[in-house]
């Protein structure tokens, strides 16, 4: 959940802001598409491998999202997504929070590990874990994994 704040207040050590502190020397471009700076903007949301990770969301949950590319935009919509296991709970918000968090420690694999991109890995990652949160935080929840996967809107 930190990396999420950190998104929100544009505090993560992206490229573009290790070149500007002087951490970072070569390149700045994003580790995913190798085309543009690397901001947390473009990271997380206008790099075409981010973009088509939030499609792959937005087909999941059935919806036509429009992508804001301001991260706090993007975060509000998301948490209008209110149905499922709890009343008032916000399952748009903790996929939000959690698909933040796997594309950050994914770009860093690719970093730090020599990984390759894997944007359907990415996205299974998010159905796990998110069901692994609701059914820890919903002690009263009956579907399966493979239901959440195929209606998450149960």
């Amino acid at each position: 959940m930190l990396c999420g704040w950190r998104v929100l207040h544009d505090k993560l050590p992206t490229r573009d802001m290790l070149t500007r502190i002087e951490v970072l020397s070569d390149s700045s471009k994003c580790v995913f598409c190798n085309v543009v700076e690397e901001s947390v903007s473009h990271v997380f949301f206008t790099c075409n491998v981010s973009s088509k990770i939030w499609s792959m969301c937005d087909k999941w949950f059935g919806v036509q999202n429009v992508h804001h590319f301001r991260v706090v935009e993007h975060f509000l919509v998301l948490m209008l997504l209110r149905w499922g296991v709890g009343k008032g709970f916000c399952v748009g918000s903790l996929v939000w929070l959690i698909l933040i968090s796997h594309i950050w420690k994914h770009r860093n694999k690719i970093i730090f590990k020599n990984r390759k991109c894997d944007i359907q890995g990415v996205f299974a990652l998010e159905q796990v874990k998110s069901w692994t949160v609701i059914k820890a935080k919903f002690k009263k929840v009956t579907f399966s994994y493979l239901d959440w996967c195929v209606n998450p809107q149960i």
